[in-house]
């Protein structure tokens, strides 16, 4: 009589190096092995869906926890909730706009730890300066790579502050 389920005995310790083979190979550039840390935590801040859920997504794929906020606002209410690790955050953004968010950020010790990634259309050395002059950790314009993003989040996680 013929079984519908296959059962395969197969050691255990080798379906692991198989799995773990498959999901270094198949991980985005950059991105973080986060087998044996803790997660970090990323708020990804922005007004657009079309940005955010990408960026959801590939943060997720490279190990992080992931909030998300649509306005400034909301952003510093979560951080005052929950502080994360990194802030991805725009700059054009209703209310409060990413500038003031990063002011507020930097002038309030209890986040002196917090990375911020300024991500934004918002092009121009007067605009980089005034972002770096801020506070953020980095400034990366839209349109971004996939693999500039994980490569400048890793780096900045990696970092201590």
């Amino acid at each position: 009589r013929c079984s519908r389920h296959i059962i395969c005995l197969v050691p255990a310790t080798f379906v692991i190096q198989i799995y773990e083979i498959f999901h270094n190979y198949l991980r985005p550039p950059g991105s973080v092995n986060n087998n044996c840390a803790m997660p970090k935590k990323i708020l990804i801040v922005d007004d657009e869906p079309s940005i955010i859920v990408p960026l959801q997504f590939l943060m997720q794929q490279n190990g992080h926890d992931t909030m998300v906020a649509f306005s400034g606002e909301e952003a510093m209410e979560i951080i005052a909730a929950s502080p994360p690790d990194l802030i991805l955050l725009d700059i054009m953004l209703p209310i409060i706009d990413g500038f003031e968010v990063c002011q507020r950020v930097r002038e309030n010790p209890r986040w002196n730890s917090i990375r911020i990634i300024l991500l934004t259309a918002m092009g121009g050395e007067a605009n980089v300066a005034k972002g770096i002059a801020l506070g953020a950790d980095a400034y990366i314009t839209k349109p971004f790579s996939n693999a500039e993003v994980s490569e400048k989040v890793y780096a900045l996680l990696e970092q201590e502050k």
